[in-house]
């Protein structure tokens, strides 16, 4: 089973808008496991169609901008 998640995210005061996401994936296969750690930067635009501020975002959301990011099948291989 692999399980992602966001561990913290830092943002801009002012605008709400995320810069970095720190993210963990664990895999466990009966009785092994393992696990990975990482951050995606971005440059949020309060301005652009489809900003999300900080208090409005889920984990679903920032997980889905982690995925874009990072090569995903590779990273759980």
């Amino acid at each position: 089973m692999t399980v992602w998640s966001i561990a913290q995210l830092e943002r801009n005061t002012t605008d709400g808008g995320v810069i970095v996401a720190h993210w963990r994936v664990t895999a466990e296969d009966g009785d092994y496991s393992a696990s990975s750690y990482g951050t995606c930067g971005f440059t949020p635009d309060p301005t652009a169609d489809g900003f999300v501020p900080f208090e409005s975002l889920t984990e679903a959301d920032v997980l889905a901008w982690v995925y874009e990011s990072v090569d995903k099948d590779a990273t759980e291989a």
